[in-house]
C-alpha cells in the first residue's frame, strides 16, 4: 500500500507552552515550599525532598514533549497514521471532516497571552483537523485516534500537528478526504 510521509516539526509552540506552564507551576510550588520551610511548618528534610522532586517535573515534561515532536505522519488509502517516539495516532478518512492550516495564536485576549508565553514560535502554522468522531484513548496506552477501541473523549473532536511541510500535508489530506467522499475509495495524488 502506497503512502505519503510528512515529518513532524521539532520545537513546536504547543510543546513549549506546556513545558513553560509546568515550569511556572513548579516555581510557584517551590516558593510555597520555601515559605513553609521559613515558617517552620515543615521539616527541613521534607522541604529538601519536595524541592528536589519538583525539579524533575519540568525536565521530564521537556523530555516527553520532545519525544512527541519526533516522528512522521503517514497518509495512505485507509487514513492518517502519526507515529512519534511516544505515541501513535490513527485516523480513518471517514472520521476526518477537514484539514486546515492556521497559526498557533488566533485572535482573542487569551490566545495573545499564550502567544506571548511561547514567543516568536507562536506564528508557526498548525495543521488543524476537525474530526467527525471523537478522539479515543486506547486502554493499552500509547495509542490515540478515531479508529481504535478505547475510551472516547467527549471534549476533543479536533487535533493538531506541527509538520515541516504543513501546506503539502493539508493539500494531500484534503485531496484524499475529497476522493473518499466522492467514490468511497481513495487514491494518492
Amino acid at each position: 500500500m502506497d503512502s505519503t510521509e510528512f515529518r513532524l516539526k521539532q520545537g513546536a509552540p504547543g510543546a513549549k507552552l506546556v513545558t513553560r506552564m509546568v515550569l511556572v507551576g513548579v516555581l510557584v510550588l517551590e516558593a510555597v515550599n520555601v515559605a513553609l520551610l521559613a515558617t517552620q511548618s515543615i521539616a527541613a528534610d521534607a522541604a529538601l525532598i519536595a524541592g528536589v522532586f519538583l525539579l524533575f517535573a519540568p525536565i521530564s515534561t521537556h523530555v516527553m514533549m520532545s519525544r512527541l515532536g519526533q516522528g512522521t505522519a503517514y497518509l495512505d488509502s485507509v487514513g492518517l497514521t502519526v507515529r512519534t517516539r511516544g505515541v501513535t495516532h490513527h485516523y480513518r478518512w471517514e472520521d476526518i471532516s477537514s484539514v486546515e492550516i492556521r497559526p498557533f495564536v488566533k485572535d482573542g485576549f487569551l490566545s495573545q497571552i499564550l502567544g506571548w508565553v511561547v514567543g516568536e514560535d507562536a506564528k508557526q502554522p498548525v495543521v488543524h483537523m476537525k474530526l467527525r468522531r471523537s478522539l479515543r484513548l486506547s486502554l493499552l496506552g500509547g495509542r490515540y485516534g478515531t479508529s481504535i477501541a478505547g475510551i472516547p473523549s467527549i471534549l476533543f473532536n479536533t487535533t493538531g500537528f506541527y509538520l515541516e511541510d504543513p501546506e503539502g500535508f493539508a493539500r494531500s489530506a484534503n485531496s484524499l478526504i475529497q476522493h473518499k467522499g466522492q467514490d468511497g475509495a481513495t487514491a494518492l495524488t
